[in-house]
């Protein structure tokens, strides 16, 4: 009698355990679905901004920057237009950094409001992109949670990784600018995410690679990120703009991975334009070359950020806090 009652025990463990395994899978799968679904519309949302460039003013501005631009600005539809919180218009300014300019503090805190909604949410794909845009301000988000308010693991896992992200971001674009090829194929192999990040002045790394005429290291890129091959810059300039003005050889194997030779950056010049005119391009080159760090701008908006400083030091107030009542416990006592 007690040999049946272990063996229906044994079988109605094994049961709780395929039926967890079970539940567990279809947490899992519906996790990898939603994950999947937002990247879709990540991914549409950012071919919409590459078909549409006349978003983008003469000044190089967006929606976003021109909503920043306006005193106590409606900011409803924010989340319709995530990416452009990372876009830079002429003056490599981001939506932020022009309601910064213009005072509008109030503004700035709704864009800070946002990109901590975003932590909140754990919208890693939407933090990701920002990340490899250059996007600086995650501690000035940071900064506006409660004591109270805990993050998703995902976006904890997330703030960890800024500052190598951006260590290995700003190392990236100065491999190539010191035309250290070897050393910049290794970092693009082991971090393949790297070839779609942009620096601060709104440039792709496929931007500055054919500045430097590197044609192994383009060919790299769009191996690894063949949508790289259009994605235009701060002024809606494609990497084909910039190669007619610097290289034949480079201009003939993007046409050949289907570079799109009719796109108008804000000043309406087709990449031929540049041809027939390299001066601005040439200048680019010139800035580049120049003794100013490869990841930095003329502007500078604001002070380098620990984005897990502000959640370590709650930590550590906690820990302080813990261990001050375990001593007068223990004096009490």
């Amino acid at each position: 009698m007690k040999k049946k009652a272990c063996i229906e025990e044994e079988k109605r463990l094994v049961r709780e355990k395929r039926k967890e395994m079970l539940e567990q899978k279809r947490k899992e799968k519906l996790q990898q679905e939603e994950e999947a679904r937002k990247k879709r519309e990540l991914e549409e949302a950012r071919k919409q901004n590459l078909q549409s460039p006349e978003k983008k003013d003469e000044n190089g501005q967006t929606t976003l920057h021109r909503m920043a631009a306006e005193l106590d600005a409606d900011f409803t539809h924010l989340d319709k237009m995530p990416m452009l919180l990372a876009d830079r218009d002429i003056e490599f300014l981001t939506p932020r950094d022009v309601a910064q300019q213009m005072g509008y503090e109030a503004n700035v805190t709704e864009i800070d409001k946002y990109v901590l909604t975003l932590l909140k949410k754990g919208e890693i794909s939407v933090l990701k992109y920002l990340l490899l845009n250059s996007y600086e301000y995650f501690q000035s988000a940071l900064d506006l949670k409660q004591e109270s308010e805990n993050l998703p693991d995902t976006s904890m896992m997330f703030l960890a990784t800024i500052n190598d992200m951006q260590e290995k971001i700003a190392n990236i674009f100065s491999l190539i600018q010191d035309g250290d090829e070897e050393a910049a194929e290794r970092l693009l192999e082991s971090q393949p995410q790297l070839a779609s990040s942009k620096n601060n002045r709104g440039h792709t790394l496929l931007h500055v690679a054919i500045l430097f005429d590197n044609i192994s290291i383009v060919k790299l890129i769009l191996e690894i990120n063949p949508e790289a091959i259009n994605t235009p810059d701060n002024v809606n300039r494609t990497p084909l703009h910039f190669a007619y003005a610097i290289s034949e050889t480079i201009s003939e194997i993007l046409l050949e991975n289907k570079a799109l030779d009719s796109v108008l950056d804000i000043m309406h010049k087709t990449p031929a334009d540049y041809k027939a005119d390299p001066s601005e391009i040439i200048k680019l080159n010139e800035y580049y070359t120049s003794t100013m760090p490869p990841n930095e701008t003329e502007i500078s908006i604001s002070e380098p950020m620990d984005p897990l400083q502000s959640i370590t030091e709650e930590a550590n107030d906690e820990e302080s806090n813990n261990t001050l009542t375990t001593s007068v416990n223990q004096e009490e006592s």
